[in-house]
């Protein structure tokens, strides 16, 4: 359910369901590069079963990283709502989640309408929405054509995973 978000008229949000949904806190461990994906692992807060989540976008996304102490002030401002909006909802254990979908922010309007040279005509940014994961330290905000591809590895080292999604070709 889209919530109408107080930073603009065209401006909203809603959670976004991923496998990091039920997380007190969420790191980023790592973003590794493969020829044509980037691959963002992530883990859960200490104590939790030892449980590695990695998502790949393609990597022509616009992706931008901040450090958590300036995304609060110029993300964070997105998740003021309208007096009339419901609240955000929680995950089970009553926590905010950390996955987002947002719509009409700047981010969205600056990437879609800087075509530089080309004639080409973009659709109206209003329809896009940004992704946004809130870590520990950073926001991960992205734009893509749909979702990215999500798999979870269980008892599996950082330096394994590393190496794998580093050979890792997807195409389509």
């Amino acid at each position: 359910m889209k919530i109408k978000s107080k930073a603009g008229k065209t401006t909203y949000f809603e959670h976004w369901s991923t496998p990091l949904d039920q997380a007190q806190s969420v790191w980023l461990i790592t973003a590794v590069m493969s020829p044509n994906q980037i691959h963002l692992i992530f883990s859960f807060e200490k104590g939790a079963p030892n449980i590695k989540y990695v998502m790949s976008l393609g990597r022509g996304w616009p992706i931008r990283f901040t450090a958590e102490e300036y995304a609060v002030g110029c993300i964070g401002k997105y998740f003021e709502k309208q007096k009339k909006e419901p609240e955000p909802p929680r995950n089970q254990k009553g926590q905010h989640f950390k996955t987002w979908k947002l719509w009409g922010t700047k981010y969205i309007k600056e990437i879609n309408t800087n075509h530089a040279i080309s004639d080409y005509k973009p659709p109206k940014y209003k329809n896009i929405p940004q992704y946004l994961i809130i870590t520990q330290d950073e926001w991960i905000e992205f734009i893509g054509p749909g979702e990215p591809i999500w798999n979870i590895h269980k008892n599996a080292s950082t330096q394994k995973l590393i190496k794998l999604y580093s050979k890792k070709i997807q195409w389509g």
